[in-house]
């Protein structure tokens, strides 16, 4: 071989070197995949609320009958600035551990899952059955055990009438004197000096 036919081994490093950054370079261009021209997704249409969250409540299995339920009850409910308090009945659990607030608007109810509301002068209704779906918290009341009292009997009962004789005597009543007084005692109640 001739001299000029013989690559300087400068030139084969810088070669070598080139390969080796080019090849996995060229790989992972050929490789990936171009971007492709999608048109925009389409925005899905928003579903209708369901009976729950048109109230105000999230979409709860356990709760579907508690609008129509409260509606029936809330003519005897506490309000207080158009608010009230409420459990509901928890088939899971076997009771009352879902509590609610309502609130009247133009509209109809809206509701508010709440913890459980315990304020002082407020109890849970007791007269509400074993079998109600909900309960109402109300302001308590006076017990049977403790029964207002009436005017009647916060008086203490008269005493039996008794008749005290009374004697009355007539006064003398004689005319008086000239002077306008009778001289007949005057010297015996002032002494003269």
């Amino acid at each position: 071989m001739s001299a000029h036919s013989q690559i300087p081994v400068s030139k084969l490093a810088w070669l070598v070197l080139l390969i080796l950054i080019g090849a996995p370079l060229a790989f992972f261009y050929l490789a990936t995949p171009k971007a492709r021209d999608e048109t925009p997704a389409v925005p899905r249409e928003k579903r209708p609320l369901t009976k729950l969250e048109s109230v105000g409540l999230r979409d709860y299995r356990d709760w579907d009958g508690l609008p129509e339920l409260f509606a029936v009850w809330a003519d005897k409910a506490h309000w207080k600035n158009d608010r009230t308090r409420f459990s509901y009945w928890n088939p899971g659990t076997r009771s009352y551990s879902y509590f609610f607030e309502a609130r009247r608007t133009p509209d109809g109810f809206r509701f508010r899952e709440i913890p459980e509301p315990r304020d002082r002068g407020f109890e849970w209704d007791s007269e509400a059955g074993d079998d109600s779906p909900l309960r109402l918290y109300l302001p308590v009341r006076a017990r049977p055990e403790e029964p207002v009292k009436s005017l009647e009997k916060s008086v203490a009962p008269a005493r039996e009438s008794q008749k005290i004789p009374v004697q009355v005597e007539k006064p003398d009543l004689s005319p008086a004197t000239k002077t306008g007084w009778k001289n007949e005692n005057i010297g015996d109640a002032v002494k003269k000096p």
